[in-house]
């Protein structure tokens, strides 16, 4: 009998060791997980495998990881990894911009359900718990998990994107800062014709973009005329809709057209690269652009030796036909903004990547994704977390947000909830960010919709349709603009996007839009 209960011992002590996680045991190697993720600071990295809280969240689950970068354009490469189905164990991407979505990214098995793990993620389950809107946003129709999500428990955060323009030149010039359109066209012509700059030359430009930009920079503009450039909630009916089809939508783009004819959007903008356009910033040409809360600090700290005046202010959504101050920016209404990161069909170790993933939910991830390491990237100083001077005053010259991404993630996306405390010591701590982000977060978000999610079916219909529809338009849009497309085609152009099946997704997109309304 003691023979036998010494050997049922022994195997019940086998078992219970076989059936637990394979996550790493003290007097075992790390496992070594596989993330794909673009890489957006390669001037001064060349991997994320040195960020210093990777590298100590690694330590404290018992996880290696190994990032791989792609060496060509982004959705390039994600493409030829799909295709090769030869997968890491996890990707960071906009799965918002995935064709079906999140659904069909598992349902073409590349992407697999967290359901079954929810063991493994005791951090992001107990932010579902307090934050429904956020979990709201995160889940599947169907009420399933299929990834760890970029987001934030703030809408004021989500309320980081709008135009910029030259306090300092408003100033010289005796203007007050623009609220309506009319405003903003007065203040564009003064820009234009009474050398704020004061180099005596006729060198300024009223409003600035570059190629890949454009079509986003004057869609910030398009709100006052209550349409954008994508799906919206329609004013007029309460329904989604399409904005460039809708009839406000031609009256945007005939003062658009005015406007570039002018001279008070630039002339060259379809011609200038990101170089050109960073030249014309910082050279003091430009009066009004596009950006961010992080473009204040970046810009200013580029132009101020040459332009010790210089003053960047946000500029409020403005009001025009519409008569409210919609804003156009889909991010202000998205705790969850499409990005995030996404468990294979390949992953050798589905645990462990979940247990280092949900990392980024806990506490401690909290802090460190969005600081770093104590007593490194920070310091607490009565209790609240400091940049070390490392930080604050990089030898390289780095802003602050680029000089963190040595130690952590700060406010770029990955698995995680993003620290608004460090975001708010960091993009809201540079004259005129604070000030944007409440100017632009009380703009009206009627025309906005949240990350919705299609069906299988549903994402490879739209994909198919909406692929077409928007080549068409951003054709037709820098036709229109410049003026090589008469807006007495406008009607035609409608037609012709309707009959690529417009209508069929519209009515997806709402039967996707009422099934969020009641999830």
């Amino acid at each position: 009998m003691k023979r036998f209960l010494s050997l049922l011992l022994v195997l019940t002590l086998m078992l219970g060791v076989c059936g637990l996680p394979a996550f790493a045991q003290a007097d075992e190697a790390p496992y070594e997980m596989t993330i794909w993720m673009p890489m957006n600071h390669s001037s001064f990295m060349t991997t994320y495998d040195d960020v210093k809280c990777v590298q100590l969240i690694g330590e404290k689950t018992g996880i290696k990881v190994s990032f791989i970068h792609p060496t060509i354009a982004q959705n390039e490469a994600f493409n030829i990894m799909v295709a090769s189905r030869d997968y890491p164990d996890a990707i960071y991407y906009r799965w918002s911009t995935y064709p079906g979505g999140l659904t069909k990214a598992v349902a073409d098995g590349l992407l697999i359900k967290l359901d079954d793990y929810k063991e493994y993620m005791p951090n992001l389950m107990r932010v579902f718990e307090e934050n429904p809107e956020l979990k709201r946003q995160a889940l599947l129709d169907d009420g399933s998990l299929a990834w760890f999500p970029a987001a934030t428990t703030s809408y004021l955060r989500r309320a980081f994107n709008g135009i910029l323009i030259r306090q300092d030149w408003l100033d010289k010039l005796g203007l007050k800062m623009p609220t309506t359109i009319d405003e903003l066209k007065e203040t564009l012509i003064a820009f234009k014709t009474q050398d704020p700059n004061g180099n005596g030359e006729a060198d300024e430009i009223g409003l600035i973009s570059n190629q890949s930009e454009v079509v986003n920079t004057l869609n910030l503009l398009g709100g006052a005329w209550g349409v954008r450039d994508s799906w919206q909630i329609d004013p007029e009916t309460g329904k989604i809709a399409y904005g460039p089809v809708l009839p406000a939508y031609k009256e945007y783009l005939k003062t658009m057209h005015e406007w570039y004819e002018e001279g008070l959007i630039d002339k060259e903008f379809a011609a200038t690269d990101g170089n050109m356009y960073t030249a014309k910033v910082t050279s003091s040409q430009a009066g009004i652009y596009q950006g961010n809360t992080a473009t204040f600090e970046q810009h200013t700290r580029l132009m101020e030796e040459a332009v010790p005046e210089v003053n960047l202010q946000g500029m409020p959504y403005l009001i025009g036909p519409a008569g409210k101050d919609y804003s156009s920016d889909e991010n202000r209404v998205r705790l969850v903004w499409g990005q995030g990161v996404g468990v294979t069909t390949g992953c050798k170790n589905i645990p462990a990547v979940v247990k280092f993933l949900d990392y980024g939910y806990s506490d401690e991830g909290y802090m460190a994704y969005g600081w770093g390491v104590e007593g490194e990237s920070y310091t607490m100083e009565n209790g609240v977390p400091t940049l070390t001077e490392i930080i604050t005053n990089d030898p390289d010259k780095l802003a602050t947000t680029q000089a963190i991404v040595r130690y952590a993630f700060g406010n770029n996306g990955f698995a995680k909830l993003h620290n608004i405390d460090f975001w708010k010591a960091t993009e809201l701590n540079f004259r005129g960010s604070k000030e944007a982000n409440a100017l632009w977060y009380e703009a009206d978000n009627g025309l906005l919709l949240p990350l919705l999610n299609l069906t299988e079916e549903e994402g490879r219909e739209v994909a198919s349709i909406m692929n077409e529809v928007t080549t068409y338009y951003n054709e037709m849009f820098m036709k229109f603009i410049i003026g090589t497309e008469s807006l007495d085609n406008f009607d035609r152009y409608v037609e012709t996007i309707k009959s690529m099946g417009l209508e069929q997704a519209t009515a997806i997109e709402q039967a996707a839009y009422d099934r969020y309304a009641s999830k």
